[in-house]
């Protein structure tokens, strides 16, 4: 079946089939999950990319601090922005005496919590498919880690083509006036989109124990990135109108803020995975598990005997 049939379904019953689904498969319990490990990620991440940056370029830790930043407040809100400048500060004071070991240890400490998000994604993603997990835990770890890199790397790429946008427009508003200028500021930012939805697809393709065609776009990665920047632009305009969490957590507000927005983070990518799921669902491309798993064996790989069994009876 051509995949061109998928973008022809009804999507009234597209959009009430995926809130169901998403509610089935507990999406919202698995972002919480996803931004618990995006914040212990996080911070050794930006380690890593800071000393990276020091190391290759060769540039002074200041000009790094701001380029870093830059970035940052292109797609982060502002309140969350506060305690990831501090801790970038702080870092950067540390960098100069240790870069390599920094390196190496920042690496691996993003690594690991990153890639249990990456095992968060694969389980949810196989029940969207209502697929078993057949594959072994081994690879299903090393499968976590690949999709971990894959995606850090997309998001390396897609994230500072925002920041580097905004600041070329000025230039370019300098020198060939406000049309080009919008025009440059605009196909920049499609630019960056697009490379995380390739990143994103390149998930939903990997993750699930589904055997699904590659495609570079698919509605489910588009729609996931669409909600990522409208739910960051909202809940940005929310925190700095309405929200008062530096009255109600005290000095864990700007904390706080940034763990929602790793949730709302998380929400976007499962969501996307919920529809690209159900579209081919009614498309007829309904995927088959490509490894045979016991019906004794769930989503997560876990053998559903020791917790349906009775236990036995009492010596």
């Amino acid at each position: 079946m051509h995949f061109r049939r998928v973008w022809t379904v009804n999507w009234g019953r597209t959009a009430r089939r995926v809130w169901a689904e998403a509610i089935l498969d507990d999406c919202f319990g698995a972002s919480a999950q996803l931004a618990f490990y995006f914040l212990l990620a996080f911070f050794p991440f930006d380690v890593f990319l800071a000393t990276l940056a020091i190391l290759v370029s060769g540039q002074p830790p200041d000009v790094v601090e701001r380029a870093v930043l830059g970035v940052l407040a292109e797609v982060m809100p502002a309140q969350a922005l506060e305690t990831v400048q501090q801790n970038v500060t702080e870092i950067l004071r540390v960098l100069q005496e240790k870069n390599l070991r920094l390196l190496i240890i920042s690496a691996l400490l993003a690594l690991w919590p990153a890639s249990g998000a990456m095992r968060a994604v694969i389980v949810t993603l196989n029940r969207a498919y209502n697929v078993r997990e057949g594959r072994g835990p081994w690879r299903l770890y090393v499968l976590s880690i690949a999709l971990t890199l894959a995606f850090s790397i997309t998001a390396l790429v897609g994230l500072p083509l925002f920041s580097f946008a905004s600041q070329v427009r000025e230039q370019v508003l300098d020198q060939a006036g406000p049309a080009w200028a919008t025009a440059w500021h605009i196909s920049g930012r499609i630019a960056a989109a697009m490379a995380l939805v390739a990143g994103i697809e390149f998930v939903y393709y990997v993750a699930p124990n589904a055997k699904r065609p590659w495609h570079w776009i698919t509605a489910g990665s588009i729609v996931a990135v669409i909600l990522w920047v409208v739910a960051t632009w909202a809940f940005t305009k929310y925190v700095s109108r309405f929200g008062r969490y530096e009255a109600l957590y005290a000095g864990l507000g700007a904390p706080v803020v940034l763990l929602l927005w790793f949730y709302l983070t998380g929400l976007a990518i499962l969501i996307g995975g919920e529809i690209n799921a159900e579209i081919e669902r009614q498309s007829g491309l309904i995927p088959s598990a490509t490894v045979p798993a016991p019906p004794t064996v769930d989503a997560a790989g876990h053998d559903t005997r020791v917790r349906d069994e009775p236990p036995g009876e009492p010596d």
